[in-house]
């Protein structure tokens, strides 16, 4: 966009002494303006605008600066066009030079564009083909002397303007007055950074051509870096830079090509990453089918020895406690076991006794009969004289008397935690405490354990077995009757 000025010179009278103002009369997109005035006299008020700078120039030399404010021209603050005019006097005295005023605000959206493809080669398939870029760039003026003796010289100004027009670089005249456009001094040198530049930015950071979008900002940093020092050298800045687009040649037959071949290498990459994906999932699976059933034999093994010694362990304690139950029962009655075989002697002492008296009442005095009687009494002599013998044997056996012995007396005994160890009734003698329940184990057959788990072989404490009160079952061991369901009542 070209600036134009407006109207070069407001100059109020001051009635009382026929001073005049000079103010900058351009607009924001000039950077550098002129005053279209030359004559100037001491004691003019000099207005300044932030972000502006005001320059006095003569003779092609920059002289005189002035900054932000409102300056009355005296001989004082003029001291280089002093040493030119050799003021007398400071007041009412005219002088002739130029007044340059410097714009420092950042202009912004300055439009660039290459003004011809570039041709790129592309890396991975070495498919050649044309491109372009655009964008926009930024500029603010850093040093106004510099920008204004390197470029301006005597024109009117330095005005903002697009890198995208074509043609030959030109001045443009405003209002009579003629000015330089910024182009007419930087497109030639920029284009050709950017042209030069381009494909190396592409191709350094290994970007695919077609997904060229994705690393815009990428490219505009790369490319910044390429410019800047062309304005840098004549006092401008490049705050932002930007490649907004970068132009594909989609009716290129090469560049088609291209986009075919990347698009089929893409799919066989993904169809590979699909066969891999599947072998490794068929592998894992056939891992774990295999860790799996080596598990199932482990357990298998394992839970056939367990069943196995459990089965032993129960019939063996099956068998311990039916022997340690009767032996139990015949001590609750009262009966050892010299009484049971003295018992069935005396059964059989009987039964001879009752054979007896049977022949002698069928007939005592006959042959036959008396061979009866006498076979009958010699029989029952020879059972007495048996279970004569047969008692005294079991008086060998040494077999221990219903009434408890002094050894057997010690053994009830047990130990309180008070320490007291003679105590033999339910509650300690000492300090009162309640015996300790014990137990025999089911497993191994030790007695006295006292806790949860049997103190010789681990076996844990049998659960004292209930009778449901619903259906009279007897036996049960857990929380539910085992015929009926019935949950077990609490005490």
């Amino acid at each position: 966009m070209i600036g134009k000025s407006k109207k070069a010179l407001k100059v109020l009278k001051n009635t009382t002494n026929n001073l005049a103002t000079i103010k900058y009369d351009g607009d924001n997109s000039t950077f550098i303006w002129k005053h279209p005035e030359e004559d100037f006299q001491i004691g003019s008020q000099l207005i300044v605008h932030e972000s502006q700078e005001a320059i006095f120039f003569l003779n092609g030399e920059a002289l005189d600066t002035f900054g932000p404010g409102r300056h009355t021209l005296t001989t004082e603050n003029l001291p280089l066009l002093n040493k030119v005019f050799n003021f007398v006097t400071k007041t009412d005295i005219p002088f002739h030079a130029e007044i340059y005023f410097i714009n420092y605000s950042t202009q912004m959206g300055i439009k660039w564009g290459t003004d011809s493809r570039v041709r790129f080669v592309d890396p991975f398939t070495k498919i050649p083909f044309d491109i372009g870029a655009s964008g926009e760039i930024s500029l603010k003026v850093t040093n106004g002397r510099k920008l204004l003796v390197s470029l301006v010289g005597v024109s009117s100004g330095l005005l903002r303007n697009d890198f995208t027009e074509k043609g030959d670089s030109s001045s443009s005249v405003v209002k009579n007055a003629v000015y330089y456009k910024l182009s007419d001094f930087f497109r030639a040198p920029m284009m050709t950074e950017i042209k030069s530049h381009l494909a190396e930015a592409i191709v350094s950071r290994n970007i695919n051509i077609l997904e060229i979008d994705m690393h815009l900002e990428s490219l505009s940093i790369f490319l910044k870096d390429k410019v800047k020092s062309i304005f840098e050298a004549y006092g401008l800045e490049v705050p932002q830079f930007y490649v907004s687009n970068v132009s594909l040649p989609e009716d290129d037959r090469n560049f088609q090509d291209l986009k075919a071949l990347q698009t089929k290498i893409y799919l066989d990459v993904k169809a590979e990453e699909v066969r891999q994906t599947i072998a490794m999932a068929q592998r894992e699976r056939k891992i774990t089918e295999e860790e799996t059933a080596s598990q199932i034999e482990i357990i298998r093994a394992k839970n056939q020895a367990d069943i196995q010694k459990i089965s032993a362990e129960a019939t063996a304690s099956s068998e311990r406690m039916k022997g340690l139950a009767e032996a139990e029962v015949m001590r609750e009655k009262g009966y050892s076991e010299k009484d049971v075989i003295a018992a069935d002697v005396q059964k059989a002492y009987a039964e001879s006794l009752g054979k007896i008296n049977s022949n002698l009442g069928a007939g005592g005095s006959g042959g036959a009969a008396g061979g009866g009687v006498a076979g009958d009494f010699i029989n029952l002599a020879v059972g007495m004289k048996m279970a004569e013998a047969v008692v005294g044997k079991m008086d060998n056996f040494n077999i221990p008397a219903e009434e408890p012995t002094p050894s057997s007396t010690a053994r009830n005994t047990w130990v309180c935690s008070c320490g007291c160890n003679e105590n033999t009734g339910n509650f300690c003698g000492e300090c009162g405490a309640p015996r300790p329940t014990s137990w025999t184990c089911p497993a191994c057959g030790h007695s006295g354990n006292r806790h949860n788990f049997c103190e010789n072989c681990g076996t844990a404490k049998p659960v004292a077995a209930w009778k449901c009160e619903k259906c009279g079952f007897d036996g049960n061991s857990g929380l539910f009757c085992g015929n009926c369901g019935a949950k077990k009542q609490s005490n």
